[in-house]
């Protein structure tokens, strides 16, 4: 095939790109990225016909159209692995140069984009495969997988690898000149002194010049090599800098969140607290209800018994002792220690059960209070207003033994 998309793994979307010059397959592609651009390189494959040695570049700042390079492989070669090194080299490992047949290859091939040359890396693999795949790190590349066979032998299988290897670029560091033999030795000890002096300045000039051409070159490499760190270092600081304002971002929204839990807590207090009050004063004004209630039921009850103590002894009787039985009810009430009366009914406890808040209660104003919790709700206590884990009751015998005393 000869098109090309591009996936844009931010958006999630893919990007028809321009198409390529030569329709190509089990090709290889990698992105460089220079200074002022990014391009795309797409070396080797297969074109049905024959293996593939020519490379295509683009220029995703300007994807005009896609361009040859007029450079090929040493070696034409499809189902190898591709990487880039430096942001100068491309490295193309192993692959197959036959035509859809033979073995596997071992050797490899380097293109300097600087000088657009291809270069044979001396060095060859242990084990000739396709199909692999490689990462880089620093000038090294590691080689991983693939097939070891013929492609398309008898059962249409290669021998699967589990093996890696290890490629090591050596940087193009100047290598120091031959060193030019000392004129003056014992075959020449003819010449006149004249002759002599002439032939070791000869001798010392050829020196000095290979000498100021190596410290050039040795110069050029050092500064290339503190160019390449240095732009390293930029890139370098520029990714910590971009960490530490992510860092600086989300410690702002760390406080961002912190402040509103505290705004929206205090909001909620705020909310809750007239609604609270409203219920203690119902609560109070229930209460403030009950004892004028009572207080009146007292004096209709003393009314009621010294109208009737006329008509009839029995009558009179009777009521004085109902009177006599309220009249200690309400002693018994008023004398009656607090940890024997029910925190909700406010009375001496008859059957009393512990809750699991820890609190007793008369058992018919606990269940009371249980039958009036919502449908999914869990009930709340009478006391401390948490929460009950369940509505379990437990008897308590000692306090029931208590108020049978008390009463009696």
């Amino acid at each position: 095939m000869e098109s090309c998309e591009l996936l844009d793994l931010k958006s999630k979307q893919w990007t028809q790109l321009p198409s390529l010059t030569t329709k190509r397959n089990a090709c290889a592609a990698v992105l460089v990225e220079a200074p002022t651009a990014s391009y795309i390189y797409v070396v080797g494959g297969e074109n049905g016909i024959q293996p593939l040695a020519t490379t295509e570049v683009l220029n995703l700042s300007q994807p005009m159209g896609w361009t040859t390079l007029p450079m090929t492989m040493n070696h034409p070669r499809h189902s190898f692995a591709l990487a880039a090194i430096d942001k100068r080299y491309l490295v193309c490992i192993g692959g197959i140069t036959a035509n859809n047949n033979g073995p596997p290859l071992d050797s490899s091939e380097l293109y300097d984009i600087h000088k657009q040359q291809w270069l044979q890396i001396p060095a060859t693999m242990t084990t000739p495969r396709w199909g692999c795949c490689c990462v880089t790190f620093d000038s090294h590349i590691l080689v991983m997988g693939g097939y070891s066979s013929d492609p398309y032998n008898q059962d249409g299988k290669g021998i699967f690898l589990a093996s890696a290897e290890m490629l090591i670029l050596q940087q193009d560091l100047p290598e120091p000149p031959a060193l030019i033999p000392f004129p003056i030795d014992s075959s020449k000890i003819n010449l006149t002194r004249q002759e002599r002096i002439v032939a070791l300045q000869d001798w010392m000039t050829q020196i000095q010049l290979r000498k100021a051409v190596y410290e050039n070159q040795v110069g050029v490499a050092q500064n290339r090599e503190e160019n390449y760190c240095a732009h390293q270092t930029r890139i370098a600081d520029e990714e910590i800098a971009k960490l530490k304002n992510k860092i600086a971002f989300y410690e702002s929204e760390r406080l961002i969140y912190r402040e509103n839990k505290d705004s929206r807590i205090a909001m909620m207090e705020s909310m809750a607290k007239p609604w609270f009050d409203a219920v203690q004063q119902q609560l109070e004004d229930a209460q403030d209800q009950v004892d004028s209630l009572t207080a009146r039921l007292d004096r209709k009850l003393s009314s009621s018994s010294l109208q009737s103590r006329s008509s009839s002894n029995v009558v009179a009787q009777q009521q004085q002792r109902q009177q006599q039985k309220h009249r200690r009810r309400k002693k018994l009430a008023e004398e009656c220690p607090d940890d024997l009366m029910c925190p909700i009914t406010l009375e001496l406890m008859v059957d009393p059960v512990i809750a699991l808040d820890g609190h007793t209660y008369e058992r018919s104003a606990i269940e009371r209070v249980f039958a009036a919790t919502p449908r999914g709700h869990m009930p709340r206590s009478p006391v401390t207003g948490a929460n009950l884990p369940s509505y379990n009751l437990i008897p308590n015998v000692a306090i029931r033994r208590q108020c049978r005393e008390y009463q009696n």
